[in-house]
């Protein structure tokens, strides 16, 4: 599939079938030139596309990583890849520019992988991912009142607000103990409420993510759901929601995605075309 100059952008992997010959006409991969194409090996169908070294090569690449809406675009075009695939039947998703020399690497690696990805397949069947994540209310204290008195040389006046200022870092302290208080309850909570509905949950880092909902983050979940309990799953949330908003907890639920937490990186480790 891949020419000299070129490398071979691996996007995922399904069992063998027909899913993927509507793929290759229905989308221009990663960096739209296209065509997808299917990669067959060791049980396990791999989909890929041809790329250009002069724009993947690892020198290249390093230097188009610095610019985020380049990366940005790629990531969708891969992300659209995936989720037209997941549309089908089982994947097991690579992580973004995973890449190989040819066909021939490609096939080695998965001689050494077959098996795992099969296994995989197996745990996968009909799951997909969700993402639960809660916040805290993000209303900001208000500032302890000024104090009254004389001008603002005034030694009483000073005292006052050397004494106001104290008491409002010890509000503050109070403010943070009691916030994380509640975020352990309340993370209890949501968790015992996911693991009701979902196959399996894994606890990520948490942290704040541009242009997302107002508040302080202070649980991520990835959630593996099975295909026919999602409607379950999204009711389960929303009740879970609507809850958590009475203790000014902020709920949101964003699915289905293809099963990156689930999936070892195994595989992308395998990937020599970044080093070619």
């Amino acid at each position: 599939m891949a020419g000299m100059s070129e490398l071979l952008y691996v996007y995922g992997f399904t069992p063998p079938g027909p899913l993927l010959v509507a793929m290759q006409v229905s989308h221009g991969g990663v960096d739209g030139s296209g065509p997808l194409g299917a990669i067959e090996h060791a049980g396990v169908a791999a989909l890929a596309s041809a790329v250009p070294a002069s724009v993947f090569g690892a020198e290249a690449l390093q230097e188009r990583l610095l610019d985020a809406r380049w990366v940005v675009t790629q990531a969708e075009r891969h992300n659209e890849v995936l989720q037209q695939a997941l549309a089908c039947g089982s994947v097991v998703p690579c992580r973004f520019a995973t890449l190989f020399s040819g066909e021939a690497a490609l096939r080695q690696a998965l001689e050494h992988c077959g098996a795992a990805l099969t296994a995989a397949f197996a745990r996968l069947d009909g799951r997909v991912e969700w993402a639960v994540r809660a916040f805290l209310d993000a209303r900001p204290t208000p500032p302890p009142p000024s104090p009254p008195g004389g001008p603002s040389g005034d030694a009483g006046n000073a005292a006052r607000r050397g004494r106001t200022y104290l008491l409002g870092k010890v509000a503050d302290r109070q403010a943070q103990r009691s916030a994380a208080a509640q975020a352990t309850v309340r993370a209890e909570a949501i968790v015992a409420a996911v693991a009701d509905a979902a196959d399996e949950v894994v606890a990520l880092p948490v942290r704040a993510l541009p242009g997302e909902t107002p508040g302080k983050p202070f649980l991520n979940l990835a959630c593996l759901v099975r295909r026919d309990r999602q409607e379950a799953f999204s009711a389960a949330m929303t009740h879970q929601a609507a809850a958590e908003s009475a203790h000014g907890v902020a709920l949101t639920v964003t699915g289905p995605w293809p099963p990156f937490t689930f999936v070892s990186e195994a595989f992308s480790d395998h990937a020599d075309g970044a080093e070619s």
